[in-house]
């Protein structure tokens, strides 16, 4: 009888694994994600967060004036609507077929929770004109939907492996996990200060003006920001740097993938650098500010997928640090 339960068991797990539909959604919905995180970004840079003064409509209808802000803002929600879609689609499809695999049910459908609640909080963004602390809580929720959706992935691609880890080294998992909460941070703090008037208020870089300390209260909003930015650069490399030396002693399913979303990690995080520099340098042009926010949403997302990479890395196998 136990026999016959590990079987059956085992097999499910093997079909979630094969499941290419399942695993097509959930690919589809974080890159959805990653545009209307995307979108956000730009909307906010370009100032359409106006662009439509009512929610769910705009100006009264189901379809936007052609106008640019209007255009803009309509585009972002007809994004976050498709993620939504997609996400409902990914949701029935682990109920239907796979609803003995708890982690992969419980993380998909938290995402859809967190959809609903980021759409709600959207509409009460624009009907409060625009308040930075509802639009910082939309932004938390958008990246909690990313960071759940690589969670369902991780579940789904390599559900034989999430109850017992390899013996990755607990420092380097808890590099990734720090490294992931700095990014997060900061990208939350960049946010708030631009909310609060302090996103261009640096001219230069690294230093704000040339001065040592900030001289002004946006001064020092706008360098905690990068200060948490630099912190959370120097973790991710080490993390990142860390986990490409890891040797696994046996075959290890997720053990290529691993040096691939390090490698990944340690890519995303030097063109962040370099677009963050890249702001003051242009003179804060729109299209530098939007990479800026789109590379801060794919290194968190990327180091979300490398920590859960290294806590469940395989079943099987055993990693040694190199």
């Amino acid at each position: 009888m136990k026999a016959t339960a590990d079987n059956s068991k085992a097999s499910s797990r093997h079909a979630v694994w094969r499941d290419d539909v399942l695993l097509f959604l959930l690919i589809a919905s974080l890159v959805c994600a990653v545009i209307q995180i995307t979108m956000g970004s730009a909307v906010r840079v370009t100032g359409s967060g106006d662009g439509c003064p009512d929610w769910p409509t705009c100006f009264g209808s189901w379809i936007p004036p052609l106008e640019y802000h209007a255009l803009m803002e309509y585009g972002h929600r007809t994004v976050g609507a498709i993620t939504g879609v997609v996400i409902v689609a990914a949701t029935a499809r682990a109920w239907l077929r796979h609803r003995n695999e708890l982690k992969l049910v419980i993380s998909i459908s938290a995402t859809l929770a967190l959809v609903a609640a980021a759409g709600l909080i959207g509409g009460a963004v624009v009907l409060s004109e625009l308040d930075p602390g509802l639009r910082t809580l939309h932004l938390i929720l958008a990246e909690s939907v990313a960071a759940t959706l690589v969670f369902a992935l991780v579940s789904a691609r390599y559900a034989s492996v999430l109850e017992a880890s390899a013996r990755v080294p607990r420092a380097i998992v808890a590099l990734a996990l720090i490294a992931a909460l700095f990014t997060l941070l900061a990208l939350l703090s960049g946010s708030y200060a631009v909310w609060r008037g302090a996103g261009t208020v640096c001219p230069s870089w690294p230093l704000c003006g040339g001065a040592i300390w900030p001289e002004t209260h946006l001064a020092l909003l706008h360098m905690l920001h990068r200060f948490l930015a630099f912190v959370a650069a120097l973790v991710a490399l080490w993390a990142g740097h860390a986990a490409m030396r890891l040797r696994f002693g046996l075959e290890s399913v997720a053990a290529h993938e691993i040096r691939i979303a390090a490698l990944l990690v340690m890519l995303c995080v030097v063109a962040q650098i370099l677009l963050g520099a890249a702001n003051p340098w242009t003179g804060f042009e729109q299209w530098s500010r939007i990479a800026h926010l789109a590379f801060a949403t794919l290194q968190w997302t990327l180091l979300t997928l490398l920590f859960l990479m290294l806590r469940y890395p395989s079943r099987r196998g055993n990693a040694e640090n190199g």
